[in-house]
């Protein structure tokens, strides 16, 4: 029996070096799998090409091209699965599964059966369609599980015009702790100039899975210009959270700073600014999500939006989003040589066949405003410099709306 066990273990790697091993094992594999294949070259010890995979199952559907693999199958002797090199030139995600349910508890072990080593994997170009869409190209890294911790190493990613790197460490037993970085440098076009902004970003994401800690930093790279008097600030972004997933308000806190901020870096179509200020995010005590937020800046750069600025010099606003309704509770805009307040508040429509309720019970949003010496030519120089005083209301539900204004020239 020993000698026919040898025997048979032997013709078996014998075989599994042989060239067509592999198509004859993806064969048998699609037999219990939803897998497909086209045109496989190699053996099944040491690995191969496959010109098309694909895995369709329950609405999700997984097509990879031009797939190589090297691996050490003794590798599995010793309990752990090495794998010198998974590579795809494409590989696209079709999710058309019907939403599921969040998770209302986090798991509790992430455990794998046998120990992993990936020493590189990499992906040429990665497509998402589902419920939104996404892309990447030029990703490349590793991954090893040593049977306490998962860990992954990302050499390289490319999403639209930004390059990024990072790392994650992920531990597989409760309570589960997690510790990932993410860095990245990316150029983004600026209206009327032919240099596109550099601009540096860093992220990390620390804690148990039930508490996370994110912090991130928007920098830019570029120099000042030689001479400046001051010297022009680099716009410089950053921002903290404490994210509970699973608790009943999943944003414990958030804060945001900002300095020198240019809108027009970030969004080609968005005007040009100067920035400087914070935000913030807070819970408001109570089952159901709710937050108060708070906005203070001042834009060092104003000007009338027909010159590509933003005419605000100043703004401070307080709001809050309760039980499907966010509210405007005060905000306060120094712009165009003038003042401007503000208060309102949205909520969505109430479900068919049950009329809304309370102060908004005709409308699904309301606005009211009063302006202070507003010169309408520092909005846009085709106004006439006229400063004004006057109020505004506006109110609507669904695709009706209703406008109430008056305005008059300043006095004084």
């Amino acid at each position: 029996m020993a000698a026919l066990a040898i025997g048979s273990a032997s013709a078996l790697w014998w075989w599994a070096g042989t060239e067509g091993s592999l198509t004859k094992a993806l064969r048998w594999a699609g037999q219990w799998q939803p897998l497909t294949f086209e045109q496989a070259t190699g053996s099944l010890r040491a690995g191969g090409r496959v010109e098309r995979l694909r895995w369709q199952q329950d609405g999700m559907t997984v097509t990879a091209q031009d797939v190589s693999l090297a691996w050490q199958p003794w590798s599995l002797l010793n309990g752990t699965l090495k794998l010198d090199r998974v590579a795809a030139a494409r590989v696209e995600v079709t999710d058309e599964r019907p939403a599921l349910p969040a998770p209302t508890a986090p798991p509790m072990a992430l455990a794998l059966p046998v120990r992993i080593v990936l020493q590189e994997f990499s992906v040429g170009q990665f497509e998402y369609a589902g419920r939104s869409a996404a892309s990447a190209s030029a990703i490349a890294g590793s991954y090893r599980y040593t049977g306490l911790q998962h860990r992954l190493d990302l050499n390289s990613l490319q999403v639209a015009n930004g390059r990024y790197s990072g790392r994650a460490a992920l531990t597989s037993a409760g309570p589960l702790t997690l510790e990932a970085s993410l860095s990245g440098a990316l150029a983004v076009d600026i209206p009327n100039n032919p240099t596109p902004l550099p601009l540096a970003f860093q992220a990390t994401v620390t804690g148990p899975l039930t508490e996370l800690v994110l912090k991130a930093e928007l920098q830019g790279t570029a120099a000042s210009p030689a001479g400046a008097t001051p010297p022009a600030p680099q716009p410089l972004a950053s921002a903290t959270a404490r994210i509970t997933p699973w608790a009943a308000q999943a944003l414990a806190q958030a804060d945001a700073s900002f300095r020198g901020l240019d809108l027009s870096s970030l969004l080609p179509q968005a005007p040009r600014t100067q920035l400087t200020g914070s935000a913030s995010v807070r819970p408001l005590e109570g089952s159901s999500p709710s937050w108060t937020a708070a906005l203070q800046l001042v834009n060092a750069l104003p000007g009338p939006w027909d010159q590509h600025r933003l005419p605000i010099d100043k703004l401070d606003a307080q709001g809050e989003w309760k039980n499907g309704t966010a509210m405007i509770r005060s905000l306060k805009a120094e712009l165009a040589g003038g003042e401007l307040l503000a208060s309102g508040q949205w909520l969505p429509a109430p479900p068919a066949g049950k009329p809304a309720t309370g102060s908004v019970a005709l409308h699904d949003w309301q606005l009211k405003a009063t302006l202070e010496r507003i010169n309408p030519a520092q909005l846009h120089t085709q106004l006439a410099p006229l400063p004004l005083d006057g109020r505004a209301e506006a109110s609507g539900q669904g695709a009706s709306v209703r406008f109430d204004a008056s305005a008059q020239a300043a006095s004084g």
